[in-house]
């Protein structure tokens, strides 16, 4: 089926895409053997739908909008399962093993820090470096920060063992007492 999705994308690129797609794309169809390339893709699809048990005048999900009871909409809508990997062309997207999500609450705390409206256009430096003992003095106000983090953990098998990739997102908020 993805054979086939890759196959549509590549026929709507004949039909709509900038010229010089348009040529990348006739020059991978055989014409002496396919006459007419999104024809036939659109074939292969609706075959394999059907083969797969889908009604014949099933073309996927499909947003219809009425309004004063007319259908407004294209010849042929686009599949809501198309998105991303449409717009960019052979992108393969890594297939995880396994996907892990969890969230935490670090809690709240009180901290004296600078407050960004007085500190001029350079306000963001001491913010964006992170670290909480140069954001502040003694003699700044005091702001309640809650901060709650994210730790996103994928794996999967390669050819040469393992890779794990972990990424983790802590999330800030900050709010001045006398806001």
């Amino acid at each position: 089926m993805a054979l086939a999705e890759f196959l549509v994308s590549e026929s709507r690129i004949l039909e709509h895409g900038p010229d010089a797609a348009k040529k990348d794309v006739r020059e991978q169809i055989p014409v002496e053997r396919v006459k007419d390339g999104p024809a036939c893709a659109r074939e292969v699809r609706w075959r394999l739908r059907l083969a797969a048990g889908a009604a014949s005048d099933d073309e996927g999900p499909k947003k219809v909008e009425k309004a004063n009871g007319h259908v407004n909409g294209v010849k042929r809508r686009k599949v809501e399962s198309e998105g991303v990997e449409e717009r960019f062309r052979n992108f393969k997207p890594r297939i995880w093993d396994r996907e892990q999500t969890k969230e935490e609450n670090l809690g709240m705390e009180t901290m004296q820090a600078a407050h960004p409206a007085g500190a001029g256009e350079a306000w963001s430096d001491a913010w964006v470096d992170g670290e909480d003992q140069t954001m502040g003095s003694v003699e700044d106000p005091e702001a309640q920060v809650n901060r709650q983090r994210t730790v996103v953990v994928k794996v999967r098998r390669t050819e040469q063992g393992l890779e794990r990739q972990r990424i983790e997102r802590t999330i800030e908020q900050w709010q001045w007492t006398g806001d």
